[in-house]
């Protein structure tokens, strides 16, 4: 599946349009394993990476590893999504 999102952030260097590509091998409850890339395109350059994670019962976890591009060129970061809330890091 491909997933197109417009993503808000409090910082402004993740704020923008991400493609997201999913991958998984779910059960027939949805829960099971799930993986992927993703590109976040922003005004000054660019975030991609892979992420992997699993569906539950009580929703979705992933991390993802982050390399930037344009401006923020030489930069990572990671990113964790646990449940709803998520929290990162931009390695400068």
């Amino acid at each position: 599946m491909v997933q197109l999102l417009d993503e808000p952030a409090s910082d402004t260097r993740l704020v923008g349009i991400n493609t997201i590509v999913i991958n998984a091998n779910w059960q027939a409850d949805w829960s099971g394993p799930m993986w992927g890339t993703f590109r976040l395109e922003t005004g000054d350059g660019r975030w991609e990476g892979t992420w992997a994670g699993q569906m539950t019962g009580q929703g979705s976890w992933y991390n993802a590893v982050v390399r930037g591009y344009g401006a923020y060129a030489g930069r990572k970061a990671w990113w964790e999504m646990s449940y709803g809330i998520c929290q990162g890091r931009i390695l400068d």
